[in-house]
């Protein structure tokens, strides 16, 4: 695109974010890429520097136009060759993402575009989605915290929602592929940093809004006003005819954004006033069934998802299903092929009686969740091993512990993603709230027969702690490794390790199958605790 092309979107963008000043050479030049990384750029690209958590790309303006910028939009005022030209804008995420929507075409307006926003249930609603509308016949797109894929495509995430311009770059592909219908993951932090912005939705879904990300917001309100965009400036601002709201009347906020709502709202719920409710459901460690009411009429369904707060997930699909006009027939066979998604409550397959989950549960609210949807299906011990994530919220680290402590008889502390913070340090806030709860604390050796309260132990080491659980487990019982799910790493003094929760726990049930094998039953005395 010409630069000219450019300049008028953001121009036209000028009650959001105005163009404070250009200067430069008065040619038009043609623009063959955009990127806000500085190199990334190559001849007659535009660089866009945004102003990052940690690195502020304004530092990287000149190697920029070293590597042959054309053209560098800036918030800050940049003294630049007569020979580039400068826009200065107010929000130069904002403008990026205005400037990727153009450059690609505006790709959302030639699909239909689901975003769904949450603390919790974001990858399993758009998991869900993506089997009903699959199931339906439509070429389907995901973008999301574990991947971004559609038919013959498939890439690792780094981030929930990607920045703005591989956003918009994603959709473009998906046009390309032939996809008709795409589902995205929308954080909190892309919709406060406008990585959503001049995304043209027909679907925003909330699914729920608890404890999180508060090193980022700092408090709850502000935490749920970042939400709040997708609903009341996204989707209200957005060019498609049809639009709906789906959201989950059972969370407090969610009735603020149902009463606001500019847009038809499907709420969904178990309480009554929800027009997509749940009833008659039957909940079991296999799986979930039910009916489901509709505003098209009953949907019976039956699901290899487990927990409660998967009925939740099941009915937000249900809504986009709804929403893009499924039929009830299309919307009862997507719910019956969902199952559990990867590393949300995934179960580890073995033959040694063990229920074995990993579950990426790294909130008070989730692992409560899990936790509570495990108990009500329980004939046995309940063992919780989870850790907290380092440089993130700290007041979370007592609440993880002390919902452990509630609802597990053991609880073994470990390592999540310390990243630059001291593990012990961590474990140490986590412990306070499992000490609160009054739990008893147990070295590795302690032996414990038949006690009636909850115990726990510390194990820094993430592959000893999940070894040390599922040694320590009893045929029946069922053993939660929360935090990581999907992960296949782990980050310890910012640096990347590989590890995935699935492959210890796999490699810790070949340990016990050994064992049982050599010793009949039960764990090595001296070494893991006899827990039964």
């Amino acid at each position: 695109m010409r630069l000219g092309q450019l300049l008028n979107c953001l121009k036209a963008d000028h009650e959001y974010n105005p163009v404070l000043e250009i200067s430069g050479p008065g040619q038009d030049p043609e623009i063959g890429s955009i990127q806000y990384n500085s190199r990334m750029i190559r001849p007659s690209g535009l660089f866009v520097a945004i102003k990052g958590n940690t690195v502020d790309g304004h530092k990287f303006v000149e190697s920029a136009i070293k590597n042959g910028a054309a053209a560098i939009v800036v918030e800050d005022p940049a003294q630049v060759s007569e020979q580039v030209a400068v826009i200065r804008v107010r929000d130069s995420r904002r403008a990026l993402a205005n400037l990727a929507a153009a450059f690609f075409g505006h790709p959302s307006e030639k699909l239909k575009l689901a975003g769904v926003t949450g603390t919790n249930g974001k990858t399993t609603v758009t998991y869900y989605a993506e089997t009903l509308l699959s199931g339906a016949g439509f070429k389907v797109g995901v973008v999301g915290t574990v991947n971004c894929r559609w038919p013959g495509h498939v890439t690792n995430s780094n981030v929930t929602t990607p920045e703005s311009l591989d956003l918009q770059r994603d959709l473009a592909k998906m046009v390309e592929a032939g996809v008709t219908h795409a589902v995205i993951e929308v954080s909190s932090h892309a919709l406060t940093q406008s990585r959503a912005a001049f995304c043209h939705f027909d679907v925003g879904v909330f699914t729920n809004i608890t404890r999180d990300h508060l090193d980022y917001h700092k408090d709850m309100e502000t935490y749920f006003q970042a939400k709040r965009i997708l609903f009341a400036d996204l989707l209200a601002a957005s060019s498609k005819k049809q639009k709906t709201a789906v959201i989950n009347l059972d969370d407090p906020k969610g009735g603020i954004l149902c009463r606001e709502s500019s847009v038809p709202v499907l709420c969904t719920g178990l309480t009554e006033g929800c027009n997509i409710h749940s009833i008659e459901v039957k909940a079991g460690v296999d799986g979930l069934e039910g009916i489901i009411e509709t505003p098209a009429g009953d949907v019976a369904f039956k699901s290899r998802a487990v927990g409660r707060h998967n009925l939740y997930n099941l009915m937000s699909a249900a809504g986009i299903g709804l929403a893009f006009g499924l039929g009830l027939e299309e919307v009862e066979m997507g719910l019956n092929l969902t199952s559990n998604v990867p590393g949300r409550l995934e179960k580890i397959e073995n033959s040694l009686g063990r229920h074995v989950f990993v579950d990426y549960a790294h909130t008070p609210d989730a692992l409560e969740n899990v936790l509570e949807a495990l108990k009500r299906v329980a004939t046995s011990k309940i063992i919780t091993v989870f850790g907290c994530g380092g440089d993130r919220d700290k007041g979370k680290r007592p609440k993880m512990g002390a919902a452990a402590a509630r609802n597990s008889d053991l609880v073994v502390v470990t390592s999540d993603n310390p990243r630059s913070e001291d593990p012990e340090a961590i474990i140490d806030d986590i412990v306070a709230g499992i000490s609160g709860e009054g739990a008893q604390r147990l070295n590795a050796s302690y032996c414990m027969m038949c006690s009636r309260k909850t115990a726990f132990m510390v194990e820094p080491d993430r592959r000893s702690a999940i070894l040390v659980a599922i040694m320590s487990s009893s045929p029946g019982d069922m053993v939660l490794i929360a935090g990581k799910g999907h992960e296949t790493y782990q980050v310890v003094k910012n640096k990347k390790f590989a590890f995935d929760d699935r492959v210890e726990a796999r490699n810790a049930l070949e340990c016990l199958g050994r064992n049982v094998k050599t010793r009949q039953e039960g764990p090595i005395p001296g070494e893991y605790v006899n827990f039964r």
